[in-house]
């Protein structure tokens, strides 16, 4: 049976493995920020129909639209 110790050894060193295989960067806060502007401009899209459900990807995908024009 494996000891605390070394379970939380091989977990740090599973981690970082792989952390080691992914060929990405993490986000950029240029991305967080776009995100937030998106998903804030889509929340006004929602208040102006009067939060009536079912459209919120719709509202989702014009904010993106708006911004990225």
């Amino acid at each position: 049976m494996a000891t605390k110790t070394s379970r939380v050894a091989e977990q740090s060193e599973l981690e970082s493995e792989i952390t080691e295989d992914l060929d990405c960067d993490p986000p950029v806060v240029e991305d967080l920020d776009r995100h937030e502007r998106i998903a804030a401009l889509a929340y006004a899209k929602a208040e102006q129909r009067g939060f009536e459900p079912g459209n919120e990807l719709d509202d989702w995908l014009e904010a993106e639209r708006e911004l990225t024009a």
